[in-house]
């Protein structure tokens, strides 16, 4: 089994990229942190359509420290974050979706959904507009509980 929150990561990814919001052509790329070289393809989503998601690697808090195991965590929170490129991406050849839209999106398809890997649904914390001197970007944050049950080297 590999990492809980690398897989809730990768659940997450791969239920965005299901919604024909984000797959009908042309199609709004999404990737996960921390996977291959995110710099390079953010560049390559932004300058081809104008507009990219990217999902957070999700972090783990525990509210009472507890010595029990399996830890069992109060706040697992994931931060997906919308880039856009406005004028790419309002333009003819971009995807047409403004970047809030693209957040609003998100939220919508993952609210109230249950990843696999957990057993709980994510709740939305908020949609937050975040200052970038190059491109209009939005955060949405959402959370749930749960706990590593298991865990084996990979």
């Amino acid at each position: 089994m590999a990492s809980v929150l690398t897989t809730l990561q990768d659940q997450i990814v791969t239920r965005l990229e299901a919604q024909t919001f984000f797959s009908a052509s042309p199609a709004i790329t999404v990737l996960a942190e921390n996977r291959r070289d995110l710099l390079t393809e953010l560049a390559a989503s932004l300058g081809k359509l104008g507009v990219v998601a990217v999902v957070g690697t999700p972090s783990a808090r525990q509210d009472t420290p507890s010595k029990h195991s399996p830890p069992h965590f109060s706040r697992i929170s994931v931060v997906t974050a919308i880039f856009e490129n406005v004028l790419l991406n309002r333009a003819a050849s971009g995807s047409g979706q403004p970047g809030s839209l693209v957040a609003e999106a998100v939220a919508y398809y993952l609210t109230g959904w249950t990843p696999e890997i957990l057993g709980n649904a994510l709740l939305i914390e908020g949609i937050d507009p975040v200052e970038n001197d190059q491109y209009a970007v939005h955060e949405v944050t959402h959370f749930t509980g749960g706990a590593i049950t298991e865990l084996t080297r990979q």
